[in-house]
C-alpha cells in the first residue's frame, strides 16, 4: 500500500480493525475459570480433554522430577548450549538490575530506604502444544531464581500425545523449577491463582500465552497480582534501501509465526525494497516448519511505502 499523508489514519485504523469478539472470549473463560475453582483436578481434566484433545488422569496433571532431570538428555546439545548461554547473559543482566533496587539516600536527619524482598511463589506460564518456547521458561523462571523467589510453577498444555516438549523441560531444569504441571490455557491461570488439589496457589501469575490466556490472568489479576495484560505479537520493520531484503524478509516470518492475531508489517520509503522483500518471503515461507500460522499472519499483514522518513515514523507511531 501506498501511504498518503491524507490517508494514514484511515490505513492504520484498517490493520488495527480485529475481528475477535473478546466479549464471548470473557465469558468462556469466566465459565472455565468458575469450574476450575468448583471442581478442582476434575475441572483440569476436562478441560485437557476438551481443548488439547488429550486425556491425562489426575495424577498425570504433575510432571515427574526425573522426566523434568532427564529432559536435557533428549534435546540437541546445540540447543542445550544456547539455552546456557542466553540464561548467563539474562541473569547477568537481570541482576545487576535487581542490585540497583536496594536502595538508601539521607535527607534532613530522614533515611529513605528502598529494599526488594522476593515472593514466596510464582506462577510462570508457557506456551506450548503447538510449538516450544523455551525462552520464555528462561526469561520467566530464570529471571525468578535470581530475584530468590522460593517456589517456582510451571504450566503448560500437552502435545497429542499428553507430553511436554522436552526443550521446555530442560529448560525449567536449567533454571531450577520446582514444579511442572501439563496444563494449559485459561484453566492453567486459573489453577495457579485460587489452587486446585494438585496445584498450590502463588503468589504472582507471569509468562505469555494466546488471547483466553490473557484474558483469564486479567480476570483474575483481582486476586492475584500478573505482569501485564499482553496483546498479540506486533513487529514492524523499517526498512530502507541500505536494508538487506532477506534479513528484513526473516524478521517478518518469525514474528508471524506466534499465530493470526499477530501484526507484522514492513514500512519503508522505498518501492524496490518492497518488492524484494516480498520475494524472499515468498522463497522463505514454503520451507518454515509452522507454515500454516505464517501464511495466515502475513496474508493480514502489509509493506507501507511511505513519502520519506519522517512520515514513515509518523505512521509507525500511529499504528
Amino acid at each position: 500500500i501506498t501511504v498518503r499523508p491524507d490517508r494514514a489514519l484511515d490505513l492504520v485504523s484498517k490493520i488495527r480493525k480485529s475481528s475477535r469478539d473478546l466479549a464471548k472470549i470473557e465469558s468462556r473463560v469466566r465459565r472455565v475459570i468458575a469450574d476450575v475453582r468448583k471442581r478442582g483436578d476434575r475441572a483440569l481434566v476436562d478441560c485437557t480433554r476438551k481443548f488439547d484433545g488429550v486425556t491425562l488422569s489426575k495424577e498425570e496433571l504433575s510432571v515427574r522430577e526425573r522426566e523434568i532431570s532427564g529432559a536435557s538428555r533428549r534435546v540437541e546439545k546445540k540447543l542445550l548450549s544456547a539455552m546456557k548461554f542466553s540464561l548467563r547473559r539474562l541473569q547477568s543482566a537481570q541482576g545487576g538490575l535487581l542490585k540497583r533496587l536496594d536502595y538508601s539516600q539521607d535527607s534532613g536527619g530522614f533515611t529513605m530506604r528502598l529494599i526488594s524482598r522476593p515472593l514466596s511463589s510464582l506462577g510462570c506460564y508457557i506456551p506450548g502444544g503447538r510449538a516450544a518456547y523455551a525462552s520464555s521458561v528462561l526469561m520467566t523462571a530464570g529471571l525468578a531464581r535470581v530475584a530468590g523467589v522460593k517456589r517456582i510453577v510451571l504450566c503448560t498444555p500437552p502435545d497429542t500425545e499428553g507430553q511436554v516438549n522436552p526443550a521446555i523441560l530442560a529448560a525449567a531444569s536449567l533454571c531450577g523449577v520446582d514444579e511442572v504441571f501439563r496444563v494449559g490455557g485459561a484453566q492453567a491461570i486459573a489453577a495457579m491463582a485460587y489452587g486446585t488439589e494438585t496445584i498450590q496457589r502463588v503468589d504472582k501469575i507471569v509468562g505469555p500465552g494466546g488471547i483466553y490466556v490473557a484474558v483469564a490472568k486479567q480476570l483474575v489479576s483481582s486476586d492475584v497480582p500478573i505482569d501485564f495484560f499482553a496483546g498479540p505479537t506486533e513487529l514492524v520493520v523499517a526498512a530502507d534501501e541500505s536494508s538487506n531484503p532477506r534479513s528484513v524478509a526473516w524478521d517478518l516470518v518469525g514474528q508471524s509465526e506466534h499465530g493470526q492475531d499477530s501484526i507484522c508489517g514492513l514500512v519503508t520509503w522505498s518501492d524496490s525494497l518492497a518488492d524484494e522483500v516480498r520475494g524472499e518471503i515468498e522463497r522463505i515461507v514454503p520451507g518454515v516448519q509452522r507454515r500454516e500460522y505464517v501464511e495466515g499472519c502475513l496474508k493480514k499483514g502489509f509493506a507501507a511505502v511511505c513519502v520519506d522518513r519522517r512520515r514513515a515514523a509518523d505512521f509507525i507511531n500511529a499504528l
